[in-house]
């Protein structure tokens, strides 16, 4: 990575913390991309060459958690067990950050709504969280632990919709009769009966 590429990096993060201890603080409709700059130590005009909009800010705050905790998530001893036990560790491991994180992933769904979803799947996060959770299926599928009838790359894609969406719903209910880990981990309960090899 060349200075000039380190600098714009360091700029952009600078942008995003920012951006994220305001919305903490303040709320995304208090926010303007004006306080963000401020809060940055960064001018108007510079915010604009790496975002257009606040919701974009709001998109790449959540990727970047996302990335950091599947970064995370992936070097930790218990990735080292078997692919059912990954998946139930990845989902324990979610429900953690959205738990402790609740109020700006409260500000993020509320902001952005359905169109988080959308914009999700266009991500390189997403593509990162897909390719995991296949090379997982493919494991699974070669020790004989889940059935070969369906695509990997299918099954992940499945699966990753339905949890990121039990996340949002959770995020945006209060209050909260079941737990997020609880409500993740029952979904994968009925998830690996349905790709369980019998027999």
């Amino acid at each position: 990575m060349s200075l000039r590429e380190y600098k714009k990096d360091q700029t952009l993060d600078n942008i995003l913390m920012a951006a994220e201890f305001l919305l903490k603080k303040e709320g995304f409709q208090n926010v303007s991309i004006d306080s963000i700059a401020k809060q940055a130590l960064v001018s108007r005009k510079t915010i604009y060459n790496y975002i257009k909009t606040k919701e974009e800010i709001l998109i790449q705050i959540a990727n970047k958690r996302l990335s950091v905790w599947l970064t995370n998530t992936k070097v930790h001893p218990q990735w080292k067990n078997t692919p059912t036990e990954k998946f139930i560790y990845i989902y324990r491991n979610l429900a953690k950050e959205f738990k402790k994180e609740k109020r700006l992933w409260q500000e993020i769904v509320q902001a952005d709504g359905i169109n988080y979803l959308r914009h999700f799947s266009q991500r390189p996060i997403f593509r990162e969280l897909l390719k995991c959770f296949t090379e997982i299926l493919l494991e699974g599928q070669q020790q004989g632990i889940f059935s070969e009838k369906y695509s990997a790359e299918q099954i992940a894609w499945n699966l990753n919709t339905i949890q990121m969406n039990i996340c949002k719903e959770w995020t945006v209910s209060w209050p909260n009769s079941k737990s997020l880990s609880t409500r993740l981990l029952d979904s994968l309960d009925l998830f690996f009966i349905g790709i369980n090899k019998i027999g």
